[in-house]
């Protein structure tokens, strides 16, 4: 039985749904997160910066995202400084 029909036969249980989306977020901020360094190192560190609040929203307690989103802002910051 798949986790999509064992959650079809058990609707009521939260937690299973729950645990479902947390883990489908997750993994959109994993894809985003590496979308986001794709564009730093494109030396896009405004538009990787953008996508890395994305990701943020999505799981808001990576302190990996968000030590990666702090990179890129002063990366971002120095470049407006040349």
């Amino acid at each position: 039985m798949t986790y999509a029909m064992a959650c079809n036969l058990v609707p009521a249980n939260q937690k299973l749904v729950q645990k479902k989306q947390d883990a489908e977020a997750k993994a959109k901020a994993h894809e985003l997160k590496l979308q986001a360094l794709h564009e730093c190192d494109l030396g896009e560190y405004d538009q990787a910066i953008k996508i890395f609040d994305q990701a943020l929203q999505l799981d808001t307690n990576n302190e990996v995202i968000q030590a990666e989103r702090d990179e890129a802002a002063r990366k971002a910051q120095a470049k407006t400084l040349k």
